[in-house]
């Protein structure tokens, strides 16, 4: 009997094949992310089916595959009886969905700090380079990073040292303004390969709170990234200010414009995280 080849194999063979090598295929494909195992579902009846009967396990493996944050943040959560499938769609919002709120401060937040489960995620180049997952006591803890719980490596990657002790100085102007440079541009260039993100997650539901490129750095010993996001008030975003260390430890604080040197205290920014979870909940998608 002749060997099957791709071209002996005909369209109904595949839709044909038997459901336990269709999960198989499924599994694998999952291991890549949501979008090509979504395509996949589309193929066929036969297909679509097969996917269906186990499709939130299979769904498990694309979720975390595309979103590695989830195992920790359910980790921490408990029991969670939202399917996967539904789980990756919050995660993609919460990556895409730039939060906007109607007020500046949101209403006396009843959660407590325990309450929300806070994610760090240090891209270069595209690819995760380290990350973080689990809770603050309180925004003081949040903002200190010698009290933090957050360090998103353990041993700094191979680019960051280089990028803190490459910065160019700033240069004064003739004016007493710091004037910048082709060396100053072409180093911002390469740390805007550099981006940070922190997300916030209550309830399973996920928001943004920011995603901002690596601005400056101090090039003391420690090797020190600044990583700074500018709020709008108009749009009650608040202004983010971190600190990311070359030995992993992270300090965040926040606040508003009219007053950028007074960090919310813990009710301000438990009642803004709870707004803007709130908000992410009421513009998901039906």
């Amino acid at each position: 009997m002749a060997p099957v080849t791709r071209s002996r194999v005909h369209k109904g063979d595949w839709a044909n094949l038997p459901a336990d090598l269709i999960l198989a295929v499924a599994r694998a494909v999952a291991a890549n992310g949501g979008r090509p195992l979504a395509a996949l579902q589309g193929t066929c009846a036969p297909w679509r089916v097969a996917v269906a009967n186990e499709e939130n396990t299979v769904w498990t493996v694309a979720a975390i595959a595309d979103y590695p944050r989830i195992s920790s943040i359910i980790g921490l959560s408990g029991t969670v009886n939202v399917p996967y499938r539904e789980l990756h769609a919050r995660q993609a919002q919460a990556e895409d969905k730039h939060i906007t709120l109607s007020l500046e401060r949101g209403p006396l937040s009843l959660f407590s700090f325990s309450d929300f489960i806070f994610t760090i995620e240090v891209e270069y180049e595209g690819v995760i380079a380290g990350s973080w997952t689990g809770k603050y006591t309180d925004a003081q803890q949040m903002d200190s990073a010698d009290d933090s719980p957050a360090r998103v490596w353990q041993v700094a990657p191979t680019w960051l040292h280089g990028l803190c002790n490459s910065r160019p100085a700033c240069a004064l102007g003739a004016n007493g303004q710091y004037v910048g440079s082709a060396a100053r541009r072409r180093w911002l260039r390469r740390a805007s390969r550099c981006i940070v993100k922190m997300f916030v997650t209550h309830k399973m539901r996920t928001a943004r709170l920011f995603m901002e490129a690596v601005t400056d750095s101090e090039t003391d010993q420690e090797g020190i990234l600044h990583v700074p996001s500018d709020g709008s008030p108009r749009h009650g975003r608040a202004r983010s200010f971190m600190h990311l260390f070359a030995d992993g430890r992270t300090g965040v604080g926040f606040n508003w414009d009219h007053a950028p040197d007074d960090d919310m205290d813990d009710t301000e920014l438990r009642s803004y995280l709870t707004a803007v979870i709130e908000q992410m909940c009421a513009e998901a998608p039906a």
